[in-house]
């Protein structure tokens, strides 16, 4: 009988062996897991930095398209200003043209009542 409780006993230590050892592996699974996990939080912040980072690019990106859409429309009356003025520089430059034609130059025939020479 002694012989059947010692058995038992000793199957029982047994077990509780593998209990204390497999409580050990779960330890370090789950150390290793909960070091994991933190790696997974620390990354998810990275991401949630990075996202409002690109946020706020975008932000910029959009007053950058705003600001270039308001230097084209300022280009484009430019252009339309120096058009207008080259038509009305050439209108000018047409009556030069015609009122020279209209009233020759005057020249001078003679100083003192010397002629001179053209």
């Amino acid at each position: 009988m002694w012989r059947l409780f010692d058995t038992w006993i000793f199957g029982r230590l047994g077990e509780f062996r593998e209990r204390i050892f497999n409580d050990t592996e779960l330890t370090t699974i789950a150390s290793g897991n909960l070091e994991l996990l933190q790696d997974l939080v620390d990354a998810l912040r990275k991401r949630e930095g990075n996202r409002v980072e690109l946020e706020a690019l975008r932000a910029e990106l959009l007053e950058a398209y705003e600001s270039v859409a308001s230097l084209v429309v300022d280009l484009e009356f430019e252009r339309a200003r120096a058009s207008y003025l080259e038509e009305r520089v050439a209108e000018f430059e047409d009556d030069i043209v015609g009122a020279r034609r209209a009233h020759p130059a005057l020249r001078i025939v003679s100083v003192n009542g010397e002629p001179v020479k053209p």
